[in-house]
C-alpha cells in the first residue's frame, strides 16, 4: 500500500512538473539536418545553418545556435541581433562571449558557431506568439548586412 501511495505521488509530480514544449522552425530554408543544424540558407557569399528554436512553456528566454560559413575573401562580423516579435517588440541578443569581438568574427573561408540568447522576464512563449524574426546585422568590410529569419511556431 505504500509502495502504491509513493508511486502515485511521483508520478504527479512528474506530470505537473513537465511542462510541454515548444518549437519554431525558420519560413523558407532548405532542410539541413547536419552538425546538429536543422536548416540552411545561402545569403551571397554567406552560408548560414541554424538549429530549430525552441524550449518548454516556462522557459524566460530562448537561443538560436548558427554556424555562420564566411565564403568571401574579408572578415566577417556579426554586429548585433534582434529578435523582433508580431507585436513589434524588439530585443537584442546576447552576443556570446560577452560581444568580445573574437566570438561574433568569421575569418575569411571559415566557419564559425554563435550561440545567441534572449531574455525575457517572462515566458517566452506569451512574448513570441506563434511568429518572430531573428534580424542578424553582419558586417564584411565597410558592409552592413541585415539577414532576416522568419520563425513560425511547429508545436
Amino acid at each position: 500500500m505504500r509502495l502504491t501511495s509513493q508511486l502515485i505521488v511521483l508520478t504527479s509530480f512528474l506530470l505537473i512538473a513537465c511542462d510541454p514544449g515548444f518549437s519554431f522552425d525558420p519560413d523558407d530554408w532548405d532542410s539541413h539536418h547536419q552538425d546538429g543544424y536543422d536548416w540552411k540558407k545561402q545569403i551571397d557569399k554567406i552560408e548560414i545553418a541554424v538549429a530549430s528554436m525552441g524550449g518548454v512553456i516556462g522557459d524566460s528566454y530562448v537561443g538560436l545556435s548558427l554556424q555562420l560559413s564566411n565564403q568571401g575573401d574579408e572578415l566577417l562580423i556579426l554586429e548585433k541581433s534582434e529578435l523582433i516579435t508580431g507585436g513589434k517588440r524588439e530585443f537584442e541578443a546576447s552576443l556570446p562571449g560577452s560581444g568580445d569581438m573574437r566570438w561574433r568574427s568569421v575569418e575569411a573561408n571559415r566557419s564559425e558557431r554563435l550561440e545567441l540568447s534572449w531574455y525575457f522576464g517572462r515566458s517566452a512563449i506569451d512574448v513570441l506568439g506563434e511568429r518572430f524574426k531573428v534580424l542578424l546585422h553582419l558586417r564584411r568590410g565597410e558592409q552592413v548586412q541585415p539577414v532576416e529569419i522568419h520563425y513560425s511556431r511547429v508545436k
